[in-house]
């Protein structure tokens, strides 16, 4: 993961700003953000920016199952992985109110003088600021439901058209995923996500005949 600027919460409304580390030699402003002064020389620049996770997994794992009983059949197979980071490019983009996009709904969170808050800065157009920080790199640990598929298979007896058994099976792919990652989906190959399109669900209805 690339070298990034840790950032911990908002400046409050009656925080004293005098004994805060300045940003790129300005004094922040209730509502900013606070970013953590790594270097200890009370002013947060790009020497700040530390090396947060990796965008390899620490385990990457599988498993499948394949039961039956009677006419009845079911497998599922699993994939996952742990242990690695993702960076929400798309997420910090949509965090900023401007009139390109729509926001996402986070936004509603952001920091006003009347509640305070540290979950995002005050709500902007602008980032007078714009170090790229540790609240957008999120695990991308996922467990995923790759395949399902159900069948029942029913013997006939057809002595025209010879069928000795049909089998009737529905198969679902991509059905859910377990993930803390706040973003489409955490597999991400680059360790980037800036809107790729996330894996698409499907359904399969079909018919195998036995002759």
């Amino acid at each position: 993961m690339r070298r990034l600027v840790p950032s911990t919460d908002c400046v409050q409304q009656d925080e004293d700003v005098s004994q805060l580390p300045t940003v790129n030699g300005l004094t922040p402003k209730p509502g900013d953000l606070k970013y953590a002064d790594t270097d200890g020389n009370n002013r947060i620049d790009g020497n700040d920016r530390v090396i947060l996770g990796s965008i390899q997994p620490d385990i990457v794992y599988g498993f499948s199952t394949q039961l039956s009983w009677r006419n009845l059949d079911f497998s599922a197979s699993f994939a996952g992985s742990y242990g690695n980071e993702v960076y929400n490019a798309l997420g910090r983009r949509l965090e900023l109110t401007n009139d390109s996009y729509n926001v996402l709904s986070t936004v509603k969170d952001s920091w006003t003088a009347e509640r305070g808050g540290n979950t995002l800065p005050l709500a902007s157009n602008a980032r007078p600021i714009g170090y790229i920080d540790s609240r957008y790199v999120q695990s991308a640990s996922y467990l995923k439901l790759r395949n399902l598929t159900i069948g029942y298979t029913l013997k006939v007896e057809s002595l025209k058209l010879k069928v000795e058994r049909l089998r009737i099976y529905a198969t679902a792919s991509n059905l859910f995923t377990i993930t803390p990652y706040k973003g489409y989906d955490p597999e991400v190959a680059s360790g980037t996500d800036s809107g790729a399109y996330p894996s698409s669900r499907s359904f399969v209805f079909g018919i195998n005949i036995s002759l």
